[in-house]
């Protein structure tokens, strides 16, 4: 069993980045956004789950427990790549 990427924050190019480079080398990867809109790198042909959450700031706990349940329905523990600064703040500020 393989762990998944989560890529928080597929509207910017760092995720889909991350995306295409853990993807293309066959690791199942995961982008979680609190919206469809403009997550143009969900896109890709290397994502295999695009999952929508509640905002990770308007929602802060909710956010935390979509994460907390996400991590606990897996067979290994998911590795969590924040691409952009809030997402980073948000992690060090629950953690």
């Amino acid at each position: 069993m393989h762990s998944k990427a989560v890529i928080l924050g597929s509207n910017y190019y760092i995720g889909l980045s991350i995306i295409r480079c853990l993807g293309s080398n066959g690791i199942y990867t995961v982008a979680i956004d609190y919206t469809k809109e403009g997550c143009y790198a969900a896109k890709s042909k290397y994502l295999r789950e695009h999952l929508i959450a509640p905002h990770y700031k308007e929602q802060e706990a909710a956010f935390l427990n979509f994460l907390i349940d996400f991590a606990k329905g897996q067979a290994a523990k998911p590795v969590l790549f924040p691409c952009a600064d809030p997402y980073v703040e948000f992690i060090d500020k629950t953690c």
